[in-house]
């Protein structure tokens, strides 16, 4: 029997691999500052406990473990998925010179994530999102909501970026704009 493709089992595995080399090299490196250092070790870490959880659900799904523990696997990626973006967005407030902590951007971007992660459990909790015989998840009618929660995101981070591309280089302005 000939195995097929799964391009997003190669993809999760990928960025696990992409997490444990940067994580390597952010611990290698000499030369970054404390602060820099602890914030890509707190994102590639976030990544790589995300791409774990999503590689952990797709097992999960082929060998057809309990829906609870599936369900249990996809709230906890509910919850770490949105975390990455959150710090590499605090990372640009940073790098424009901006006290995150105290930026109304970092808060309304907060505000949206935390909006995204309660949206993706009560659809868990109330059971609008169904699981199908063959593990597949649908959405439903909370697939319009994650979808307006992730553009308001999205318009946060590009209004932001924006507002402030006269405080990063050039180089830092394509980047965070890739990113967003």
């Amino acid at each position: 029997m000939m195995l097929g493709f799964d391009f997003w089992a190669a993809a999760e595995a990928s960025a696990v691999l992409f997490g444990i080399f940067g994580l390597i090299l952010v611990f290698l490196a000499r030369d970054i500052d404390r602060w820099p250092a602890r914030l890509c070790i707190a994102i590639l870490s976030s990544a790589l406990l995300s791409a774990a959880l999503a590689l952990l659900k797709r097992a999960a799904a082929q060998n057809q473990v309990s829906h609870s523990l599936f369900r249990a696997l996809h709230c906890a990626e509910a919850l770490i998925t949105p975390l990455p973006s959150l710090l590499v967005f605090a990372y640009f407030l940073q790098c424009c010179g901006e006290n995150y902590l105290k930026s109304a951007a970092m808060r309304i971007q907060c505000a949206l994530t935390a909006a995204l992660i309660a949206a993706q459990w009560l659809a868990h909790l109330t059971g609008a999102v169904s699981i199908t015989p063959d593990y597949a998840t649908r959405a439903g009618r909370w697939s319009y909501v994650y979808v307006v929660i992730i553009s308001a995101l999205t318009v946060n981070c590009l209004i932001a970026l924006f507002l402030r591309r006269k405080r990063v280089t050039g180089a830092q302005f394509v980047m965070f704009l890739v990113c967003f």
